[in-house]
């Protein structure tokens, strides 16, 4: 009696005689999974040590050319007509990882079916498609049911198609490890600070078949399943200098101090681009300087994740780069379309866009890591810097040194892409404004009550490009103190500056930084302040800076403290609402300004 049973599916043809090793007629199609390597029942199978082990991607993988691990079922049997029929199929499971950065891998999966009989009863085989939906199968992490279910597939399952021996030729006929036309499915994997582990299993079932005559619509008729292949996924390998915020700086390639980021023609329209540029030559300038579209404003990213499920291990603070030029403050440097959270495939594009862009300045493609974990002299010098959207880098593309070049976010998905490279090496140098000022025209003396003036800090003071701020704007207006001696008195020491640290909640103790930039944080209510201290550095005066702090929770000023120590503890303060900072002794020959 004839029983033909259909399937239908989308796998592409790359067979293995089963049982045999031996590559099916399929394999002229081109397709190469290395599954098919693995023998029917052979359970699971492990390429370069994934199984059990560590995701990953390499150079120096050949054959095959990715991390890659799964599990091969054995032959799902039953006989349709005692004597006559008989059916199988087996499904084998590829887990493989085909891309990695240092913030995200992205695993691909690929289910592989074969299928047979054993005919006396028909002068055809059994195995053919008329388009009926009889088969499905799913694919899970972790754990086997519908919320983590990572794709569903259904399978071709056919022995039927030219060049396969007829029952009269050959009564039992099993094709190898087939896929036929069914679409790549994978998933993308965030790395965190303490790495995680994942495991992956695929069921499949069948209906509409017969079981020793009997004809079975129900889903389940037959099921099966492969076992568990488990694989850990590797801890973000850096931090993010956390030295690098609050300043105005420039940033150039660590192999030529000439190749500076630049907006040229200080353009701020959404996506303009950021080329390489050298230095401006200004007029009048004895040395080369920086203009305005060649600076930067850094700051704590508004999106962090610090502490979170995305942080690393090292109170990582992400940076944003606000471009000097945009007036208003509104633009930021940017990773131009974001990254696997974006639902953008950064594996289809190793060059990627490098922009200013408005509007999105909150974004995590506003993000920067600065990681000086690979430097190519061994020094802490120059950094990496990597887009949190998409851990690819920004970098002087195939290493040009041209000038006007565009420069762009780059990475290749190998474990090895960020060492040692040193295109993607840049040093970011903090800009002091720093110049001569005119007052009073040059008069010797300025009597009581003639006020004084100033000369234009435009023209004479370093950074700055009068005519660029004409075009885009005027800057934020200089403000003045004017402070009458009675005695004349030598010029304060230019390298004074108030240092400060902090512990910030949820995060720990930062580093020390010069105050003005900040003492803690401003991007989160979730990172407050718990405890700070000042101290005067660089200065020959004897003095003191003193402070204390009003606490939000209970309304109290804390005691008063000087000199570097500590108001709060880590982990146990009240959240600080008010600061008062004032300088004791010779400290107050100088001009001191707070904020909070």
């Amino acid at each position: 009696m004839e029983t033909p049973i259909t399937r239908r599916g989308l796998f592409a043809a790359l067979a293995v005689a089963a049982g045999l090793g031996l590559l099916g007629a399929d394999d002229a199609l081109g397709w190469d999974y290395w599954g098919q390597n693995a023998g029917i029942g052979q359970g699971f199978w492990d390429a370069y040590g994934m199984l059990n082990g560590f995701v990953g991607r390499s150079r120096s993988y050949k054959n095959p050319s990715a991390k890659c691990m799964g599990y091969a079922t054995s032959w799902c049997e039953w006989t349709c007509w005692p004597g006559t029929q008989q059916l199988r199929c087996a499904i084998n499971l590829q887990v493989e990882c085909d891309y990695e950065n240092t913030l995200w891998y992205h695993i691909s999966f690929y289910p592989l079916s074969a299928c047979g009989d054993t005919n006396y009863g028909t002068s055809h085989r059994l195995w053919y498609d008329n388009g009926e939906n009889d088969n499905r199968g799913a694919i899970y992490e972790d754990v086997p049911d519908k919320d983590h279910k990572i794709l569903s597939f259904n399978c071709d399952l056919k022995n039927n198609y030219a060049g396969c021996p007829s029952p009269a030729q050959q009564a039992t006929f099993n094709t190898g490890w087939e896929r036929r036309s069914y679409k790549d499915t994978g998933k993308w994997y965030r790395r965190t600070g303490s790495g995680f582990s994942h495991s992956f299993a695929s069921w499949f079932e069948l209906r509409d078949i017969r079981i020793d005559k009997v004809w079975h619509s129900e889903w389940g008729a037959k099921a099966f399943g492969t076992g568990w292949c488990a694989t850990s996924f590797p801890a973000i390998p850096h931090g993010s200098r956390q030295d690098f915020f609050g300043m105005v700086c420039r940033v150039h390639a660590a192999v030529d101090d000439s190749l500076n980021w630049d907006v040229c023609d200080a353009k701020s329209s959404n996506r303009t681009p950021v080329y390489q540029q050298e230095l401006f030559a200004g007029t009048g300038k004895a040395m080369p300087e920086p203009n305005l579209n060649q600076l930067f404003l850094t700051e704590f990213a508004n999106y962090q994740e610090i502490g979170g499920g995305y942080a690393d291990a090292d109170q990582s603070y992400l940076i944003t780069f606000r471009p000097a030029h945009v007036v208003d403050g509104s633009a930021a440097l940017n990773a131009y379309g974001g990254g696997p959270f974006d639902g953008i495939d950064i594996r289809n594009s190793t060059k990627r866009d490098f922009v200013i862009h408005k509007y999105t300045v909150a974004d995590r493609a506003c993000g920067w890591w600065l990681v000086d974990n690979w430097n190519s002299d061994g020094t802490k010098k120059a950094v990496q810097v990597i887009s949190d959207a998409s851990g690819q880098v920004v970098n002087r593309y195939r290493g040009t040194t041209a000038k006007p070049t565009q420069l762009f976010m780059c990475h290749g998905g190998y474990d090895s892409d960020t060492q040692k490279n040193i295109t993607s090496e840049w040093v970011i140098e903090e800009i002091p404004f720093t110049g001569t000022l005119e007052l009073n025209s040059g008069a010797d003396n300025v009597t009581w009550p003639q006020p004084p003036t100033c000369s234009d800090p435009f023209a004479t003071c370093y950074p700055a490009k009068k005519e660029l701020w004409e075009k885009m704007g005027e800057p934020t207006a200089m403000i003045y103190r004017w402070y009458a001696a009675t005695k004349p008195d030598s010029t304060p020491d230019e390298d004074a500056v108030v240092m400060g640290q902090a512990r910030i909640a949820n995060t720990g103790e930062f580093i020390e930084v010069p105050a003005y930039r900040h003492v803690g944080t401003n991007f989160n209510p979730d990172y407050t302040l718990e405890a700070f201290r000042l101290y005067l550095k660089g200065t020959s005066y004897e003095g003191s800076i003193g402070y204390m702090a009003l606490s939000c929770d209970n309304g109290t000023w804390s005691d008063a403290r000087a000199d570097g120590e500590w108001i709060g503890q880590g982990g146990s303060s009240p959240r600080w609402s008010q600061v008062k900072v004032w300088l004791e002794g010779e400290g107050l020959i100088f001009n001191l300004n707070a904020t909070a």
